[in-house]
């Protein structure tokens, strides 16, 4: 499965699961796509949600209209999931045809909510989601004072961008060496705890049965160790 599947598969599956958790599709907004769009838009995730629908005070025309609005997103991203017209062989040039593909499928998408909302609700809804972003990790944050409409809102200034990017580029470095940590502490005493049951004759035992020490080197950029899960190959 290619990269671009398993994003697209990720969003569908996530939107999926939202209408058959909570009844309705997207009734939490999908995560972050990485180099993707969002293919349904960024509005439409949270107009499903109904805390959100009764902010903005819709009226059943409206999330009637929201409703078949999702429904035609949802079949032309199934529609661009199941497209095999891409011939391009160039990995990152068939990545740039995906990417622009979802990011018109994301502008259409906005382009419907737009239309369905007035200028207050648009306003609020943006207002709204703007709140949430700043309460998730760093790149949401980062998301919302770089936003046209915020960042000229607040008058931010070119070296604040810069400063702003690279301070986001040493908290994702930050975040990644405290999550290794955090694990290896974490895998050392899952360890402790589970060899603790044992005797001392046990253990010994236990580590002839094991044999010399191996450890394996860490892998390099997209290596997987053996038996690990991935794409088949073609042979």
């Amino acid at each position: 499965m290619t990269l671009f599947r398993r994003v697209l598969a990720a969003v569908v599956c996530t939107f999926w699961l939202n209408t058959a958790v909570f009844g309705q599709a997207g009734a939490i907004p999908v995560p972050n796509a990485g180099p993707f769009s969002n293919p349904y838009g960024r509005s439409f995730q949270w107009l499903a949600n109904p805390q959100v629908q009764e902010e903005l005070k819709l009226t059943d025309e409206q999330r009637d209209k929201i409703k078949q609005a999702q429904d035609e997103m949802t079949q032309k991203v199934r529609d661009l999931y199941k497209s095999q017209d891409v011939n391009e062989r160039d990995f990152r040039k068939r990545q740039q045809v995906y990417r622009e593909r979802i990011q018109a499928l994301s502008d259409e998408a906005e382009c419907k909510a737009e239309a369905i909302l007035t200028r207050s609700q648009a306003t609020r809804l943006r207002q709204i989601i703007r709140q949430a972003q700043l309460s998730w990790r760093s790149d949401g944050i980062l998301a919302v004072l770089l936003e046209k409409e915020v960042s000229a809102g607040i008058q931010l200034m070119d070296d604040q961008r810069k400063q702003l990017r690279q301070e986001q580029a040493d908290l994702q470095r930050e975040r990644a060496e405290k999550a290794q940590e955090f694990y290896r502490r974490l895998q050392e005493e899952a360890r402790e705890r589970l060899l603790g049951v044992l005797t001392a004759d046990q253990r010994h035992k236990l580590e002839s049965l094991l044999g010399p020490k191996f450890e394996f080197e860490p892998p390099a950029a997209g290596d997987q160790l053996p038996g690990a899960p991935g794409d088949a190959k073609p042979k």
